[in-house]
């Protein structure tokens, strides 16, 4: 048999080989472009509708005096009166930065993510800020007992508060504050810029121990539970999640610094009324993340539009791999759960369950087909989400736990000791809205405190948060 009689067959096969892979890849691209067509012309499924409906309406800032002013400016000595302007002309700039076109020259992009990094208040060239006080003469993050630092590090304690003249006025200045709401623009180019404010919290715990310790006990101590209402006030309804994890870790110093007060005053001490009105009843308003979590979903958009931006190249846009509306409700339906009314009624009950999220990634072909960078993106941070969230919800259930620990505690000072009633059962009996029945908690073993053993307790397998109990209820146990 000669070459063409084996040539011919061989061609006519792979002729038809080349015909079914033609074939197949036609279905495979009218399949991909029917998916892609209904993924597009569908939008979003059930489950991503009804993540964008549980997100609206989108909350807004209650009326009355917003405290980011004070703490945004809480560096520099602005004048009182112009601490708004300032705030509005450092907005203004910072709003400029990034609602500008995606600047296509590479050092004109670099110019502006220099100015978004570097960005200092226009109040530096007229109020240049005083040097901080000696953060470690202070009852910060690692002072477990602010009072009994104060007492045993008077010297520096003195020297510190003497260098604190600004941080402590910007602190007490917060008491005239309604709320607090982050006005920076929803964009991750800005990270933690305008979180980081410590200093004045921790010069105000420290400046309220200095008070009690100096001598003006109850006036400190009225001051402190001042304090409570104030980052209490401040944590309800915030648009920030680092603001929420700030405020309430600032309410639960302060309650350790009135309860440490309180074990130290005489048993015929009247409790101030301030006391009780910053320990009352825990309510929904104490535990919602929604406004927080609307925030997350509108940067986490603002940051996909930027990419998608960047990803241009001269006019040329990626529409084909990106549908916004899907990448939407996609991340609608990680934020959605923190938004719905039925989270804050199980973490109202401390309903250890509240911080089971749903699942991980949900597959939806069209959608993916349709969009399919938010499907990659949505694929990889879903699971790191859920986990900061479950986290966070454990926090808030411990901050609630906090405030109802509190609570508990002026109500066992306030009430008459029972014969033969162990301080355990009179804590047992409390109403039940001074307990917190998915956490464990009670009386010390040596009866001198109360305690709450925390959710969220990284790498420490026993979290407890102690209150010392009052001198006359330590000793009727």
């Amino acid at each position: 048999m000669g070459v063409s009689g084996w040539l011919l067959p061989f061609a006519r096969g792979l002729l038809t080989v080349m015909k079914w892979i033609g074939a197949v890849v036609a279905v495979v691209v009218l399949i991909v472009a029917g998916l892609f067509a209904y993924g597009r012309l569908r939008g979003p499924d059930a489950a991503g509708r009804a993540a964008l409906a549980a997100m609206q309406p989108t909350r807004a800032p209650p009326a009355g005096r917003n405290a980011f002013p004070v703490l945004w400016l809480a560096g520099w000595p602005v004048p009182d009166d112009q601490l708004q302007a300032v705030t509005a002309a450092d907005l203004r700039h910072l709003y400029a930065l990034v609602t500008q076109p995606v600047p296509k020259n590479l050092a004109a992009a670099t110019v502006r993510a220099n100015g978004i990094d570097n960005y200092v208040s226009v109040a530096q060239a007229r109020w240049p800020a005083p040097p901080l006080p000696n953060l470690e003469s202070l009852c910060g993050w690692s002072v477990p007992d602010c009072l009994a630092f104060v007492t045993g590090h008077r010297a520096a304690v003195e020297a510190a508060l003497a260098q604190a003249a600004l941080p402590l006025h910007r602190a007490r200045q917060l008491a005239q504050t309604g709320f607090l709401w982050n006005e920076l623009p929803p964009d991750p180019r800005y990270g933690g810029m305008g979180n980081a404010w410590g200093p004045p919290q921790w010069v105000w715990l420290t400046a309220l121990a200095d008070r009690f310790v100096r001598g003006e006990r109850v006036a400190a101590l009225t001051d402190t539970c001042t304090a409570i209402a104030t980052w209490r006030r401040l944590h309800q309804g915030t648009n920030d999640l680092s603001y929420a994890m700030g405020t309430a870790a600032f309410v639960s110093d302060d309650i350790r610094l009135a309860a440490a007060m309180l074990a130290q005053l005489p048993p015929d001490t009247p409790t101030p009324a301030a006391c009780a009105q910053a320990l009352r009843p825990v309510t929904a308003a104490d535990v919602d993340s929604c406004a927080w979590a609307q925030r997350q979903q509108a940067t986490s958009m603002a940051n996909l539009d930027w990419m998608i931006g960047n990803a241009q190249t001269g006019k040329a846009h990626p529409w084909f791999w990106f549908d916004r509306r899907q990448a939407s409700a996609w991340l609608a339906e990680q934020n959605a759960p923190l938004c719905r009314p039925a989270l804050d009624a199980r973490l109202l009950a401390d309903d250890p369950a509240a911080a089971t999220l749903p699942a991980l990634f949900r597959f939806d072909l069209a959608g993916c087909v349709s969009s399919l960078i938010p499907c990659v993106l949505d694929a990889l941070g879903r699971s790191s989400l859920r986990a900061l969230y479950s986290d966070e919800i454990q926090r808030t259930a411990d901050y609630a736990a906090h405030l109802r620990l509190g609570a508990a505690l002026l109500a066992l000072r306030a009430a008459p000791t029972v014969a033969g009633q162990t301080l355990a059962q009179r804590y047992a009996a409390l109403p039940a809205d001074l307990h917190s029945p998915g956490h464990v908690s009670g009386v010390s073993a040596d009866g001198r405190s109360l305690y709450v053993v925390d959710h969220w307790r990284p790498s420490r397998p026993d979290a407890r948060f102690v209150l010392p109990l009052p001198v006359a209820a330590a000793a009727a146990h």
